[in-house]
């Protein structure tokens, strides 16, 4: 056995024991719970109505795959991802194939970054589409590079044909991003081709439509549902750059030493015969990207980070041919080298078997069912916001230990569902949390009026669980709280028509649009989000038809509004009639958004906006530390 096959097994275990390790430390994700909760359908009927026409976004591959495989492992985290992980790390060699087509080096050091990198550990390790759709659209690249440049005998090439049409097909069932990218392969691979194998890659592109005919019906339905996917934000200008930082463990270290020499490496002179090779993995990478940045604005939003992981291969093959070029031919000491700093930047920069990396769930149930434990039952509720209360629930199936929830969704508008859930509540204490949804902290703010006082809490990545009791003795976290406003009791910095304050109370009506007016200069814990502004509207005599708005809108230093990512003023008002027509009480509660940063400013005012008749008794703003998100 030659030593660049020893290396590349060394390569291939450390990689399989990275994803094994990382796989069996984190638990399952949302996504996952999504799909283990979808094998429950008996029928295969039900399974692809219900499972994956109606209750998904992906196409059936990978779901039936699960039903299968489930009926023989079940649904132990660590069985039920197996097969993703060996997917995942025969990726690894996959990229190591295609590279070495372009030397040996290049394909060492490719297998090496992509084994190593974070980014490729984590998708491998989740029981989603991710891994397989990376697998089958590198098969289908290594194919296409063989049948386009290196094959000219016909049985080979009809070979080859086959196996691209297979695995197009099976990029296809997986993905519908894997989708689009082995047909966008197929398509730039038009621009090599030449008369001799022109009918084996259409007869390869017609063998992957056929194959995919008994799907199209649920891609039609799954396409066609109006407004797509709606929770994905169009991608900024910069966002390509912002997806590399992350792909390689956001470190400016390793990018630095990966990216000095592969700017030596371009201006060293390439072998001729590899610079239609290398133009095709540029178009691979940065062709979907644009195809994927194009449709986001004309059709839906569809980049994310994770998508990214079926063309990410090619650039690190691409970066890795210039980057081995700076080092004598038979040198394998730079692949070897540059492997261990990518490997040694994954685990002492990203820390890969973090809790930080996951959505914590298990470990969500848990907490909450030991505080029920300590607590009566009958003096306590139980409130989270979670997509499906199975994604907690399931931690807790094999001993019983399921939670009963008062309420278990919470969106942006339900601030008063909240509050009348929160009214009905008889019990001492209150366990309230959130799990792999967006919970805006006033969600937290109102929970704490009614429940003052913090006995325990963990917060863990994109979830968190707090116990709250109504009896002083029970506090136990003390929240750091800072008055930064207070009207009118101290009328410095305040905007207002000093005919409208009238014995400490303020005038709003048919004359007056706007409350007093403040611009709130952004400190470096507001910024950090270590702190959440909270806002307390006491009112007497209003009219029973009024319409008044809380709005909280950023400025800059030149007083410009300050734009969302899709390129919009941020205005962030609460309509607040309904709490001070009712109890002449009104708060609520915000982070800064995470475009405002240290030094900008917030505007903040009421707006009459039916110019109605109220007398503002008070608006008192504070800084509370935050411990919710």
């Amino acid at each position: 056995m030659k030593r660049n096959q020893y290396i590349l097994i060394i390569i291939i275990l450390i990689g399989l024991g990275l994803r094994l390790s990382v796989s069996y430390t984190h638990t399952y994700t949302n996504d996952e719970l999504s799909a283990i909760k979808r094998l429950s359908y008996n029928t295969f009927s039900d399974l692809i109505t219900k499972g994956v026409k109606i209750g998904d976004m992906h196409p059936a591959g990978v779901q039936l795959f699960m039903k299968i495989w489930s009926e023989i492992v079940g649904t132990s985290s660590f069985l039920m991802r197996l097969p993703f992980v060996l997917f995942g790390t025969a990726a690894i060699w996959l990229v190591y194939l295609i590279g070495n087509i372009f030397s040996k080096k290049t394909g060492l050091l490719a297998a090496g970054i992509w084994s190593f990198l974070l980014f490729p550990i984590l998708q491998s390790e989740l029981a989603r589409p991710y891994a397989p759709g990376l697998f089958f659209t590198l098969l289908t690249g290594l194919f296409l590079i063989r049948l386009l440049f290196l094959q000219k005998n016909k049985k080979q090439l009809f070979k080859t044909s086959l196996f691209i049409g297979l695995s197009m097909a099976a990029a296809m069932y997986t993905h519908y991003f894997a989708f689009l990218m082995v047909g966008f392969m197929g398509l730039s691979s038009l621009l090599f081709i030449k008369q001799y194998n022109l009918k084996y890659l259409i007869f390869a592109g017609l063998s992957a439509i056929i194959l995919y005919v008994p799907h199209v019906s649920i891609t039609l339905y799954q396409t066609g549902i109006e407004g797509g996917i709606q929770w994905l934000a169009k991608p900024h200008a910069l966002w390509l750059f912002d997806f590399l930082y992350f792909a390689f463990n956001e470190s400016l270290l390793l990018i630095t030493i990966l990216l000095i020499p592969f700017l030596i490496g371009v201006f060293k002179p390439s072998i001729p015969a590899l610079k239609k090779q290398t133009l095709l993995l540029f178009i691979w990478f940065f062709g979907i990207f644009l195809v994927g940045y194009i449709l986001s604005y004309v059709q839906t939003p569809i980049l994310k980070f994770p998508v990214m992981l079926f063309s990410f291969p090619f650039f690190v093959i691409l970066i890795s041919y210039y980057i081995q070029k700076v080092s004598p031919k038979e040198d394998n000491l730079l692949p070897i080298f540059i492997s261990i700093l990518v490997l040694l930047s994954t685990i002492i920069q990203t820390k890969p078997w973090s809790k930080y990396h996951a959505e914590v769930l298990q470990e969500l149930h848990q907490t909450a069912f030991q505080w029920q434990e300590d607590i009566s039952p009958k003096n306590l509720s139980i409130a989270m916001n979670v997509n499906d209360p199975f994604y907690i629930n399931f931690f807790g199936q094999v001993k019983n230990q399921t939670l009963e929830f008062i309420i278990d969704e919470l969106n942006y508008e339900d601030e008063l569902k909240w509050k009348t859930t929160l009214d009905t509540l008889s019990t001492d204490y209150l366990i309230f949390g959130y799990a792999a949804r967006t919970t805006p902290v006033y969600f937290f703010s109102i929970a704490n009026h009614y429940y003052p006082y913090v006995k325990k809490y963990k917060k863990y990545n994109n979830s968190g669980v707090y116990l709250l009791s109504k009896k002083a003795r029970d506090q136990a976290v003390v929240l750091n709280k800072k008055i930064i406003a207070d009207f009118p009791v101290n009328t410095k910095n305040w905007i207002f028509k000093p005919t409208a304050l009238n014995q400490l109370h303020y005038r709003v009506d048919s004359t007056e649009m706007y409350s007093p007016q403040i611009l709130l200069n952004v400190t470096q814990e507001m910024a950090a989000n270590k702190v959440y502004l909270s806002f307390d509207i006491n009112s007497v005599n209003i009219d029973s038809a009024a319409q008044f708005t809380l709005v909280i809108a950023p400025e800059n230093n030149s007083l410009q509004p300050i734009l969302d990512a899709n390129g919009n003023p941020i205005w962030i008002g609460l309509n607040l009639e309904t709490a001070l027509i009712e109890n002449q009480h009104a708060y609520f509660s915000i982070n800064c958004p995470t475009q405002v940063k240290q030094n900008d400013k917030l505007k903040i005012y009421i707006w009459n906006r039916n110019q109605a008749n109220m007398t503002i008794a008070s608006i008192k703003i504070e800084a509370i530390e935050n411990i919710w998100n």
